[in-house]
């Protein structure tokens, strides 16, 4: 009952959320109110949809449940979602949260505009720049900062979920879609997130901040580097022992910079007595002077 009492303090009467809304129109209060501009992304959940509001004039995205809601379940989870995100406080390096609304049983997520996630930054232009791995790692640290300083897990950091500012000079960190707060709910209500970038320890334990560390550690790697790591870690696991890569190899095909190199042996220092770095200490730490040069 308690979700479903916070949830009016996002999800208000449609009637209220606009003027040009008509309750005796056929169509919906998404239709009646937005102009869809394009579509920013499809997935199993829906669609994530560019949108100009009809009233203001500004553009923003909004996340469109594709089907209306097979279970009860489900749609716990997707209010759940909204609720974690509109409680998390106002961060520059967190995608902003506007309001949601659920329509005739189909749920709608309203936020910022952002610019293209870091998978597809990545696979269009390469692996990122010196200077723009730092600004992704800095941005997703401040941002994983808040959110753990507020008792929250994010636990899907990955390049697709990591989106550039519309300026193309920050990075933020959005979809909330597996987040838990630890004020509301236990850790052991997690859902286990994306395979590729899920820390171990999660297979049998409850999930802490050390597991969005994980999560960003395997995110700048894939960043940063000239090939797909995932791909690299499975030719490992070849049934066939002819079949595997020999070490040389793939130290050939990753061709990690000595520079990088020196970042993580700074990371291993930092952590040295903990399991993972803490995001106090990689932050402050000085791994990077006020500039930004790397120290």
């Amino acid at each position: 009952l308690g979700l479903f009492r916070d949830l009016t303090l996002i999800c208000a009467l449609i009637s209220e959320l606009s003027p040009l809304y008509r309750l005796s129109k056929s169509k919906t209060y998404f239709e009646q109110c937005f102009d869809v501009i394009g579509i920013l992304g499809n997935g199993s959940f829906g669609q994530v949809l560019h949108v100009r509001s009809k009233d203001t004039g500004e553009e923003y995205a909004v996340k469109r449940a594709l089907r209306t809601f097979e279970s009860s379940g489900k749609r716990y989870r997707q209010l759940q979602e909204a609720l974690n995100h509109e409680t998390v406080s106002p961060h520059p390096n967190i995608v902003q949260f506007e309001r949601a609304w659920e329509e005739r049983g189909r749920f709608y997520i309203q936020t910022e505009l952002c610019g293209a996630n870091l998978h597809d930054y990545r696979a269009h232009y390469g692996p990122l720049v010196e200077s723009e791995q730092w600004t992704v790692f800095e941005d997703t640290l401040k941002a994983l900062e808040r959110l753990h300083s507020e008792d929250m897990l994010h636990l899907d950091v990955k390049p697709s979920n990591i989106y550039l500012s519309l300026d193309k000079r920050s990075c933020k960190l959005g979809d909330f879609g597996l987040a838990i707060n630890l004020k509301k709910v236990a850790a052991d209500w997690a859902d286990d997130g994306d395979k590729n970038y899920m820390a171990p320890e999660l297979l049998n334990e409850s999930p802490t901040t050390a597991a969005d560390m994980f999560s960003l550690g395997i995110t700048m790697l894939e960043v940063s580097v000239a090939v797909d790591l995932h791909d690299e870690i499975m030719s490992l696991l070849n049934q066939s022992p002819e079949e595997r890569p020999t070490a040389t190899e793939i130290l050939g095909r990753i061709g990690l910079p000595e520079r990088q190199r020196a970042v993580f042996k700074k990371l291993e220092k930092v952590s040295e007595h903990t399991a993972f770095p803490q995001l106090f200490n990689v932050m402050r730490a000085g791994l990077w002077d006020s500039k930004g040069a790397f120290r």
